[in-house]
């Protein structure tokens, strides 16, 4: 039980609630610099799955052409990158050669034949051997196609090679008879009349293919994983923006309404009815003589309830009065609170 309570503790991963829990609690710079770095994160790993994308999918290219003696184009390919796994697999560096057929030898069943030899030198007088071998099939270091020569045709020979040194060997041969050992081809040397070359190669080699594409999947996993991380924390952010009243919408909405507040009521609105109540008899009714000299104290005034027959009519400013049934203003300017009731102005001081 201790060792789960420390694994909790020191290397114990939080699950998805503890961690929103925790982005709640951070402070608003906090929580805006864990989504400034989760978008990086997001263009981050993007831009690594592309790098990675583009090396498994755009092959390192390279061409050769026929020697105008042997009518023989040798291409020293060098080292090919990749998983050394012998044999067959998804490891294996792809080779495509593409061989442009410009004018073959007038001999009956001529073909183009194409060989990748595992060999670091390809001038070495072990290559013959090694032709023979590949000739033969059944070698994963040694191999060779062959297909028709058609004048003018772009012929295509794909290969899936183990990694190291190989070389490339592409020359017109003539397809003999089927024996014991295997299907025997025999080389054409000579160049056409003229000396031209008589076969154009051009290709690519697909070094790492496999590794990249497994990194740029990783990659790409990264960043979907983050990007959704992101929005998750951005709506938390955002339900908490919402909530606080601090926000700058709030804070730029109460200025307004303290500003109003201190510049005080401008006054009701003109009334078209009368302008004040009807004159009073200065001697007053009999039986109630007041002196003039005996000061009245006047009676607080409570403001009125809110009910039906009030009517607060606002002039423009953040005030309101009460409107008479005769068209005319109350003086005293009211103002609307938190909690949606109309009060005096002098009362909210």
């Amino acid at each position: 039980m201790a060792d789960d309570a420390e694994d909790e503790e020191v290397g114990g991963l939080a699950d998805e609630e503890e961690q929103e829990e925790l982005f709640e609690q951070m402070s608003k710079e906090d929580r805006e610099a864990v989504l400034r770095n989760a978008r990086w994160n997001v263009y981050l790993f993007l831009g690594i799955a592309s790098i990675f994308f583009a090396g498994a999918l755009f092959p390192w290219p390279f061409s050769a052409v026929d020697d105008n003696f042997t009518s023989t184009a040798e291409k020293d390919l060098g080292l090919l990158m990749g998983l050394p796994i012998p044999g067959e697999d998804v490891f294996d560096v792809p080779i495509t050669l593409e061989v442009e057929v410009v004018e073959p030898p007038a001999i009956a069943n001529v073909q183009v034949g194409v060989y990748i030899i595992h060999e670091k030198d390809c001038t070495s007088p072990a290559m013959a051997d090694k032709e023979v071998l590949a000739r033969e099939g059944g070698s994963h270091e040694y191999q060779f196609q062959m297909k028709k020569a058609i004048a003018g045709e772009m012929l295509q020979f794909d290969f899936d090679v183990d990694p190291g040194e190989y070389c490339a060997k592409i020359l017109y041969v003539e397809a003999n008879e089927v024996e014991e050992n295997g299907e025997m081809v025999t080389q054409i040397s000579g160049a056409d009349d003229d000396g031209r070359a008589t076969l154009r190669v051009s290709g690519g080699i697909w070094q790492l293919q496999a590794v990249f594409g497994i990194v740029g999947l990783c990659c790409l996993a990264l960043s979907i994983f983050a990007f959704i991380g992101a929005q998750k924390n951005g709506k938390i952010h955002r339900e908490i923006l919402e909530k606080d009243p601090n926000t700058l919408e709030q804070q730029v909405l109460s200025a307004a309404v303290s500003s109003v507040i201190a510049a005080g009521p401008s006054g009701p609105p003109p009334s078209n009815g009368p302008s004040g109540p009807p004159p009073s008899d200065p001697e007053g009714p009999p039986g109630s003589p007041v002196s003039p000299e005996t000061p009245v104290e006047a009676e607080p005034v409570s403001p009125p309830q809110d009910t039906p027959d009030v009517v607060y009519e606002g002039v423009g400013d953040g005030y309101y009065y009460i409107k008479n049934s005769d068209g005319s203003y109350q003086p005293t300017a009211y103002i609307l609170n938190e909690q949606g009731q109309y009060i005096p102005y002098e009362a909210s001081q």
